[in-house]
């Protein structure tokens, strides 16, 4: 896997080969377009990188910042990106102590009952903090934090 500072030919790249159903599920409730998302994101994020496997995008990720200098990480990974949990894991480690080098606080959310994000945040570091809701629909979210 080779990480380098994700271009916007990468993140056309990676929106081609499709978005997981899980990224097009978490837009659809919040009544905004997944393609569009993931533009708006990654032109409003510090560090957006990407995840190479041969010639394919297989992540791209980045921080984007709050009005209040707290660090908000996303991560989108390719339904058919072929690395282990173990070595994405490790990836994502790495750069989520990339980010604490500049952001003391870095917050994130998982949907209420998502075990799956919910698990994955937590081996990352983060704790929850409390639920809260989001979006116009007002759906339940805990909110994660790493200090």
């Amino acid at each position: 896997v080779r990480i380098t500072p994700a271009s916007e030919t990468h993140v056309a790249e990676f929106i081609r080969r499709g978005l997981r159903p899980e990224d097009e599920r978490v837009a659809a409730e919040f009544g905004v377009d997944p393609v569009e998302t993931v533009w708006r994101i990654y032109r409003l994020s510090r560090f957006p990188n990407a995840a190479i496997v041969g010639n394919k995008v297989i992540a791209i990720w980045g921080v984007a910042t709050s009005e209040a200098g707290i660090g908000c990480p996303w991560l989108h990974i390719a339904a058919d990106h072929g690395v282990g949990p173990v070595q994405l894991t490790k990836i994502c480690r790495r750069e989520i102590l990339k980010m604490k080098e500049v952001f003391p606080v870095l917050v994130d959310f998982s949907r209420v009952g998502d075990l799956r994000t919910s698990r994955f945040l937590k081996l990352l570091g983060f704790h929850s903090v409390g639920a809260e809701p989001l979006g116009d629909a007002k759906i339940p979210h805990v909110r994660k934090e790493l200090r």
